[in-house]
């Protein structure tokens, strides 16, 4: 099956949920494309609520910069001294970029750039050897990830990294890795936990701001202001589903229709809206879930693929889509929220 006939059928697939939108899928939205320097393939991996967009993009050489663009479209580059990888992961409303970078040995940093544009490097489990992987920042500009000291293998720490540089390692009781994968402006961490040889087993825990953890089944990606919770958890047919846990512990399916897997990113925003990524047969495809449980696709018109990666709090989404060989950004703009 082609790809163009794929995503349609996934489409068809998707309007069983929501027959009364599909045919109006890009009604009351903007699309915006953009590449953070042309030609160049272009992967934004977060939007805050200024509509500001961090990502990475792989230059003429295949080294990997980072880059933010402001709302009127202004984009500066950037790359962590002396690394042949800076790759932003998440920012805050304050413009404050989190994210990972390596010098091409194989040494694993995080690091912190700040609006004015300097940037801290940082690793909790000293700087060499081992690895330290950012996943997140909130509002406050608290980071959190893990590390290691080897890459993949046990043991794995989380880390919460204050604002004044102070990191303080966590794990799952009785865990072998513990991997946050998001912080909220509360301070609440969710992440996964991992328990026996070969990642036997695994989990989702949410930590509150002052230590408590609690575990329950399935892999989170994301969490809220709210402490409202996105992931996805196994089925066993072998295929995937979609949550949204909230606060006090009820966890609902999204109860897809068709069998899918999840790839990459998932998010939720304030007000319960989430972007997540399938993987139907040939092809990929973002879609949005409402807070009611509508779920509407996200392809950027004319493109192969669509990648969603991050979402605001007014349900704005940025990610990547294919033509061909090029990758280009986008943005995904309520229209009462298009930047004048």
């Amino acid at each position: 099956m082609s790809t163009s006939k794929s995503l349609r059928c996934l489409i068809a697939t998707m309007c069983m949920f929501s027959p009364l939108l599909c045919a109006a899928q890009q009604a009351g939205v903007n699309f915006i494309s953009f590449q953070a320097v042309e030609g160049m393939q272009t992967f934004p991996t977060s939007v805050n609520d200024s509509i500001t967009v961090a990502g990475y993009y792989i230059n003429q050489i295949g080294a990997t910069e980072g880059f933010s663009r402001n709302a009127d479209g202004a984009i500066t580059t950037f790359m962590v001294s002396g690394s042949t990888v800076t790759s932003p992961v998440s920012i805050n409303a304050a413009s404050v970029i989190a994210g990972n970078t390596n010098d091409g040995f194989g040494n694993f940093s995080g690091f912190v750039r700040y609006e004015t544009g300097s940037i801290a490097t940082f690793s909790p489990g000293g700087k060499y050897p081992g690895f330290t992987y950012v996943t997140g920042i909130n509002k406050e500009g608290v980071i959190v990830g893990d590390y290691g000291a080897t890459d993949g293998l046990p043991p794995i720490h989380g880390f919460i990294r204050s604002v004044d540089g102070t990191i303080l390692p966590f794990d799952v009781p009785g865990s072998d890795k513990t991997q946050p994968v998001a912080i909220n402006a509360a301070g609440e961490i969710a992440g996964i936990y991992w328990f026996g040889t070969g990642d036997i087993y695994r989990g989702g825990f949410v930590r509150s701001a002052d230590g408590d953890i609690t575990t329950y089944p399935g892999i989170p990606q994301g969490i809220n202001s709210e402490g409202d919770i996105a992931g996805y958890f196994l089925l066993a047919s072998g295929f995937e589903d979609g949550f949204v846990r909230f606060p006090k512990g009820p966890i609902n399916s999204f109860g897809f229709a068709s069998p899918v897997f999840f790839s990459q990113y998932m998010g939720i925003s304030e007000d319960g809206s989430i972007f997540g990524n399938i993987l139907p047969p040939n092809s990929q495809q973002a879609f949005l879930r409402s807070a009611d449980g509508t779920i509407t696709p996200i392809l950027f018109p004319g493109a192969s693929d669509t990648t969603a990666a991050s979402i605001n709090d007014s349900n704005v989404i940025t990610g990547n889509y294919s033509q061909g060989r090029d990758v280009f950004g986008f943005l995904r703009i309520p229209q009462a929220d298009q930047p004048q």
